[in-house]
């Protein structure tokens, strides 16, 4: 995962995987007040990760034509620990525990909410912690560039 391209790939895949989660709390009736809180801390996610997205396809474009080397937000992605991985693996215990398989998890899915108020302020803590990271990555990468045109 260390070409822009196969990173735009992989925050492609978490923003689908944010919009999964997303139409799942939709549909589930019950946890209105926790059901709100996580779906506005995705959608703030999601922004960040379409920024992201599109500062990839601004640093591809640029290497291209200006002829410069990787970003820093290109090596601050890179590895199986890298926040995209992070990201991706919250969200898909979320959708585990949103869309149970077997039939009568389904079913009992509408009649209640599946985490409780300990485990909700987990997955919101880690969101939050996970946004920053994400916006910290940005900055650094929006310095780098500045440095960069300066010959700093």
């Amino acid at each position: 995962m260390s070409d822009p391209l196969s990173i735009t790939a992989s925050v492609i895949a978490v923003l689908e995987l944010a919009a999964t989660t997303t139409r799942y709390l939709r549909e589930i009736k019950h946890g209105a007040a926790d059901r709100l809180q996580l779906r506005d801390e995705l959608r703030s996610t999601t922004y960040l990760l379409e920024m992201l997205r599109d500062r990839i396809d601004d640093a591809e474009d640029a290497a291209v034509t200006l002829g410069m080397g990787k970003s820093i937000l290109t090596e601050s992605l890179v590895g199986l620990d890298g926040l995209l991985v992070l990201v991706q693996s919250v969200l898909q215990d979320i959708i585990s525990r949103l869309c149970p398989q077997s039939k009568f998890g389904q079913r009992s899915l509408s009649l209640t909410w599946p985490f409780t108020k300990k485990e909700i302020t987990e997955k919101l803590a880690c969101l939050e912690r996970l946004k920053s990271s994400l916006s910290l990555v940005l900055q650094n990468d929006l310095m780098y560039g500045v440095l960069k045109i300066f010959n700093i």
